[in-house]
């Protein structure tokens, strides 16, 4: 009988894991609903990326803990969830996803907090899901005249990048000055500085006048590395479909 319920256990946890959907797919699918600007209908969709991604990540976390212990993990659970350090960089992406949307939304409280999760899961700002996560945080920041944190968030990830960069070029010895131009990091780091620029100048301004308001949508974007979905896609690509 025990044996017995622990094979039903075990079948409604594959199930469970081999039922959830592709949390790409569902990115693609609010992708084009959020260049559409059809905002209402591409929020539910980053919200159930973000929660698939969560539990593939939770169910990631617990096959590890699993072969920790020398006890034999669920195959199929664990092909679904794949590494947990790849689910945390996939949260990453689906959290940045709902935080720009949110911020176009006017959302910029909700933005701020997915931005916020996104930081700290990302862990090394090395990574561009990272970048892209802390350029998230400090434009809802601002939108929100939090400047202190603001210029402190951009001032870790200029400081990362520009650490990151150096460990390249002393890697690369034979890489002239002129290629350095379009380095990924080279670009992230002028972002930030035009981010930071955008914060000192709105600070000033409500410095001068308490009453006037932000315009965060001068903020738009960070340019980061093209990210190729691991999917082939369900929907009709648009020009802007991978811009966030």
């Amino acid at each position: 009988k025990n044996n017995r319920n622990s094979a039903d256990n075990t079948t409604m946890e594959e199930e469970g894991a081999t039922a959830m959907p592709d949390p790409n797919e569902l990115r693609l699918a609010a992708n084009g609903r959020f260049a559409a600007n059809a905002l209402d209908e591409a929020l539910p969709l980053y919200s159930l990326a973000v929660e698939v991604a969560r539990k593939k990540r939770i169910l990631g976390q617990q096959q590890q803990q699993l072969q920790e212990v020398g006890q034999p993990s669920d195959g199929v659970v664990a092909a679904v969830v794949q590494d947990p350090t790849t689910t945390a960089d996939d949260l990453v992406i689906h959290l940045c996803n709902r935080s720009a949307c949110l911020y176009k939304m006017e959302m910029y409280e909700e933005a701020r907090a997915d931005a916020d999760e996104a930081v700290g899961l990302g862990g090394d700002i090395r990574r561009n899901n990272n970048s892209k996560a802390f350029f998230r945080l400090a434009r809802a920041q601002i939108a929100l005249d939090d400047f202190s944190s603001a210029m402190d968030t951009i001032e870790k990830a200029v400081t990362h990048c520009d650490g990151q960069l150096k460990e390249q070029q002393q890697q690369s010895v034979d890489e002239t000055e002129g290629d350095t131009s379009s380095n990924p990091l080279v670009q992230q780091i002028q972002e930030f500085e035009k981010l930071k620029a955008i914060a000192l100048r709105k600070q000033k301004q409500i410095a001068a006048n308490p009453r006037s308001q932000s315009s965060p949508q001068e903020i738009k974007s960070i340019k980061l590395e093209s990210r190729i979905p691991s999917i082939k896609e369900f929907i009709r690509a648009t020009k802007n479909s991978e811009s966030y």
